[in-house]
């Protein structure tokens, strides 16, 4: 089980893109207007990358749907002893560690980028897949109202 902290401090929300690439690197870098310059057009933009022209299309989280960048890390969460005696009382939760998994960053929006063509939704691609993630995760953590 993860246990996800909330961010430490409020800061601006994070630039989140999707870039048709490999890199061997996973944070943040101090790229300068130099190495990375996008023009928006709407909510379509165009930047280069490496000498290579790419489309991207901004995607809006809905309402009410926050996005996080999370890190893992080796703590634990210590249960508290009312944590503990509903743990015994669950026999699918006994021996279960909670790992820490920390709060980096907060986005409200994400870029997805493509050599030549700007990414579509029915292209069966990652924007539909991402759109179709936020309607399913918002009915399995929804319930109707009993009447």
């Amino acid at each position: 089980m993860l246990a996800i902290t909330p961010v430490v401090k409020s800061t601006e929300p994070a630039a989140v893109n999707l870039l048709p690439c490999s890199i061997s690197h996973n944070g943040p870098v101090s790229a300068t207007k130099k190495h990375w310059d996008p023009t928006m057009e709407g909510k379509n933009c165009t930047a280069y990358f490496r000498g290579r022209k790419l489309h991207g299309r901004t995607m809006e989280l809905p309402e009410g749907v926050v996005g996080a960048i999370l890190e893992t890390t080796t703590d634990l969460v210590v249960p508290t002893s009312s944590q503990e005696n509903d743990n015994n009382e669950n026999e699918d939760e006994e021996g279960s560690e909670t790992k820490v998994v920390k709060t980096l960053a907060t986005f409200d929006k994400i870029t997805v980028w493509g050599h030549g063509q700007v990414p579509e939704t029915g292209d069966g691609g990652v924007v539909r897949s991402m759109e179709e993630w936020v309607q399913f995760a918002g009915r399995i953590h929804s319930w109707e109202d009993e009447e």
